[in-house]
C-alpha cells in the first residue's frame, strides 16, 4: 500500500467514526499538538467541536473522498478538495 492509500484509508476511518458517533476513535486521529483555526485543541474536542456526536442519531450519509488531493511531505499529509462543493454524497 502506498502512502497516499494509507492517508485515504485513515480519512475513511475518521469519517466512519464520525458518522457512527465514536468520539474516542475520532479524537485518537488527532495529534497531541493539533489546533484548528477556531482555537479548538485535541484536549477540548470532546466538550466542544465533537459534542454534537455524543448521543446523535446515526444518519444515512456518505462522504466522497475521491475529490480530495493528497499531498505528502515527510510525515505530514495535507488534503484539499479539488472540486467545488456541491451536493454531499457518501460513497
Amino acid at each position: 500500500m502506498n502512502q497516499e492509500s494509507k492517508v485515504r484509508e485513515a480519512m475513511n476511518a475518521h469519517v466512519e467514526a464520525r458518522i457512527n458517533g465514536d468520539t474516542d476513535v475520532v479524537i485518537d486521529f488527532y495529534s497531541e499538538d493539533w489546533e484548528d483555526s477556531k482555537g479548538f485543541k485535541k484536549s477540548s474536542l470532546r466538550e466542544g467541536h465533537l459534542a454534537f456526536t455524543a448521543g446523535s442519531v446515526k444518519t444515512d450519509i456518505t462522504v466522497d473522498l475521491s475529490a480530495v488531493e493528497v499531498v505528502i511531505d515527510g510525515d505530514s499529509a495535507t488534503c484539499r478538495n479539488v472540486r467545488p462543493f456541491g451536493t454531499l454524497r457518501v460513497v
